[in-house]
């Protein structure tokens, strides 16, 4: 979605001679951030502003009242200069980035990558901002939904801290009314996001485009990273001990301590207990399910759209205005090679959620086996397992 790149935008905004990282950027569904790295950022949170060089005078950017203006704008260079200045009374503040594998990106991995978030959040003594960011190319599926409620469940305590941030939007597409069925789109994808959260929340566009040399261009993505930095700092923190990182770590404690109590005690319970080891591995087991048949069902749907994309040009010979968005990356090469790709994922996904299927109804079988009545489910089992305890 564009998570490593804007990091790397980031460091341009505190530090224009920072060198980029091209290792560190995805591609695609498939990010590169296969763990969580923490990034560092410091800086005093300049304002970047245009200078017009044939006067020496700074542009005043409120002038610019309509789209003709905009875009000749975005086209100026050799007359246009950008400079970083410093706000009065400013200091030096240090951000560290937590950059994570993104929901959904890395070939349907979801419940591992949000063990290792958890893991390395548990270091963390308060929190300022939680970016949520969205690639509008990605499609969103009704599947998602649920699951994303379930994930921002467990950061549940963090919800006044969440902001979107729209990643690919053409700076040429910024200006209001110039594409708006780009502006329906975005706004179509945060009531997705404020509907599952149930509540408002704040967004931002941003291209991070960092092949943009153009004065204007990254005028408007330095800005717009400032704002975003901003809000960090004017956000109520929210401390460890409030969050489902602290309490998963109690809770854990507690068990090692239960487990080691009461290890050896009646055959009973510890068949009960087994009985609920393999439900909880069968309930483990069942989310991957879901993320696989969502991955199945994205990919099924991407390879829908590229067939429509290959019928209407077929029958027309020219694209439609409608399916520009729509087909952005097939506009720009490796389009052979994705959908070759996106099949044999296809044929991947398909034999794992058969072997998933597999391994669930096995873990089941031999839970309620072990439990000694088919009927048996988890409230019962561990209401015979408290029999047991003193």
């Amino acid at each position: 979605a564009g998570k490593s790149t804007f990091i790397e935008s980031a460091k341009l905004y505190a530090d224009p001679s920072y060198v980029v990282n091209d290792d560190r950027i995805g591609i695609g569904n498939e990010s590169h951030t296969q763990g969580v790295h923490v990034e560092e950022v410091t800086t005093s949170l300049p304002i970047y502003r245009l200078y017009d060089l044939n006067d020496s005078r700074e542009l005043d950017t409120s002038q610019i009242k309509d789209e003709k203006a905009f875009k000749t704008l975005l086209v100026r260079e050799d007359d246009l200069e950008l400079r970083a200045e410093e706000v009065p009374g400013s200091k030096l503040v240090r951000f560290r980035i937590f950059d994570t594998p993104g929901l959904d990106d890395t070939n349907g991995n979801d419940i591992q990558n949000i063990a290792r978030i958890f893991s390395a959040l548990a270091t963390v003594n308060t929190f300022n901002l939680i970016i949520i960011v969205d690639s509008h190319y990605v499609p969103l599926i009704p599947s998602q939904k649920s699951a994303f409620a379930t994930y921002f469940d467990l950061f549940q305590e963090w919800k006044d801290l969440l902001t979107i941030v729209h990643t690919h939007v053409p700076n040429r597409h910024r200006y209001p009314g110039v594409n708006t069925k780009l502006d329906d789109k975005l706004s179509e994808r945060s009531m997705f996001f404020n509907q599952t959260l149930g509540r408002e929340i704040p967004s931002k566009r941003i291209d991070c485009n960092l092949e943009e040399a153009g004065p204007a261009h990254i005028w408007l993505t330095r800005n717009t990273i400032r704002e975003i930095l901003e809000i960090a700092t004017v956000k109520i923190p929210v401390t460890r001990e409030r969050t489902h990182v602290h309490k998963l770590q109690m809770m854990t404690a507690i068990d090692d301590i239960v487990h080691r109590r009461y290890e050896g005690k009646l055959d009973p319970a510890h068949k009960a207990c087994d009985s609920l080891r393999k439900l909880s591995e069968a309930a483990q087991l069942a989310l991957k399910i879901e993320d696989t048949k969502r991955e199945i069902t994205r990919i099924n749907e991407l390879l829908r759209q590229y067939d429509m994309f290959r019928q209407h040009w077929v029958k027309s010979g020219v694209l439609q205005e409608v399916l520009l968005d729509y087909f952005y990356k097939f506009e720009h090469g490796n389009t052979r090679q994705d959908i070759e790709r996106w099949r044999s994922e296809l044929n991947t996904l398909n034999t794992r959620l058969e072997d998933q299927n597999r391994k669930h109804t096995t873990l089941t079988v031999i839970a309620q086996h072990n439990a000694g009545d088919p009927s048996e489910n988890m409230e019962q089992l561990m209401s015979k397992i408290s029999k047991y305890r003193m």
